[in-house]
């Protein structure tokens, strides 16, 4: 009798053991993305709830589960999209910086960015741009450099964007409010991003870059020195293609 509720436990607690590591394996999928996305869809919905979503979003598109939940991003990345372009262009910085820090990770992805349409790249590259520039918030137009510097959108699409990402880029450096260790680091990630992405374009740019890239390898910190060095180890073969125009912009800087 004894050896009987012996094994009755024992197959109980196996039992039981068993379910608890099944229920530890179960991932986020697209049903832990639908509540989220409807939660954004949601007018009535506060920002503080908004930005929590996206929040969420971010930390399991980039935490261990990340490649669970990937594919319920992928599915739903057309509704999601829209509400991305809503909310990264807030007043509310919070807001602002949760969906920048969301659609930051989805466009790092390239299962999900080959599912999305050339002009959405665009059109949120095109929001990128205006955020850096008009944006009075320091850690908002980082956050925008940052995904600027993560996107896998194609080549061509980037290469159309690049006079215009340049342009932001320099407007970054004349404004004094921006100025920090971590601006300046986001925007030679950026300019990195750019050569490996569109070479060509950034051929033609390469008096703009130089420009900016150039006077941060004698930089203060090491970190930018480091990635300004490495922006213009990449780009040297563009730079001596325009060897004359460049030296005439940089030799008065250096000189400065």
């Amino acid at each position: 009798m004894f050896s009987f509720f012996s094994a009755a436990a024992s197959g109980i607690s196996r039992f039981l053991s068993e379910g608890v590591r099944m229920m530890a394996t179960v991932h986020p999928t697209a049903s832990s993305l639908v509540p989220l996305l409807q939660s954004l869809e949601d007018p009535a919905v506060g920002q503080e709830e908004h930005t929590d979503a996206y929040l969420t979003i971010a930390n399991r598109l980039s935490g261990e589960d990340g490649k669970h939940f990937l594919p319920a991003v992928v599915k739903h990345f057309s509704r999601l999209g829209k509400v991305f372009q809503a909310h990264i262009v807030s007043p509310n910085v919070e807001l602002c910086q949760a969906a920048l820090q969301a659609l930051g990770f989805c466009v790092f992805h390239s299962a999900i960015v080959s599912g999305i349409p050339d002009g959405f790249m665009e059109e949120v590259l095109a929001s990128l741009n205006s955020i850096v520039v008009k944006s009075t918030d320091k850690n908002t137009c980082t956050r925008a450099l940052w995904v600027m510097s993560k996107q896998t959108f194609p080549s061509e699409v980037v290469a159309r964007k690049v006079p215009d990402v340049l342009k932001t880029l320099e407007a970054v450096r004349s404004r004094e409010d921006l100025q920090s260790v971590i601006m300046e680091h986001e925007v030679l990630n950026v300019v990195i991003r750019l050569l490996e992405q569109a070479p060509g374009p950034m051929g033609e740019g390469a008096v703009q870059w130089a420009r900016l890239v150039i006077p941060l390898v004698v930089h203060s910190a090491s970190k930018v020195r480091l990635r300004a060095a490495a922006a213009l180890e990449m780009g040297m073969p563009l730079l001596l293609q325009k060897q004359q125009e460049v030296a005439a912009v940089i030799e008065p800087l250096m000189s400065s």
